[in-house]
């Protein structure tokens, strides 16, 4: 066999057989009748804002509600999540 064909092979018939398996469960899936899990709704929770006001998530029973959990010394993405946030906001 042809040394440099041969170094394809592994690699190549590892990804047919990985495809082959994720596209047997996708197909399971869908014809499984399965549905989206049910969305329920967060307990009731309380959290200390920026203000150092506590907060009740049932304040805001009824509502549309954003939260964002971050590490507020972030240096990457949470200053351009929280710039999104703010722009939401306004």
């Amino acid at each position: 066999m042809n040394p440099k064909l041969k170094s394809y092979l592994f690699p190549g018939l590892l990804a047919a057989l990985v495809l082959g398996i994720a596209g047997y469960l996708v197909v399971q899936s869908l014809g499984s009748g399965s549905s989206l899990p049910v969305v329920q709704a967060a307990p009731d929770f309380e959290l200390t804002n920026v203000d150092g006001r506590q907060i009740k998530a049932g304040d805001n029973a009824g509502k549309v509600v954003l939260m964002e959990f971050m590490f507020t010394s972030c240096p990457d993405i949470c200053p351009v999540t929280t710039y999104k946030m703010v722009q939401l906001q306004e």
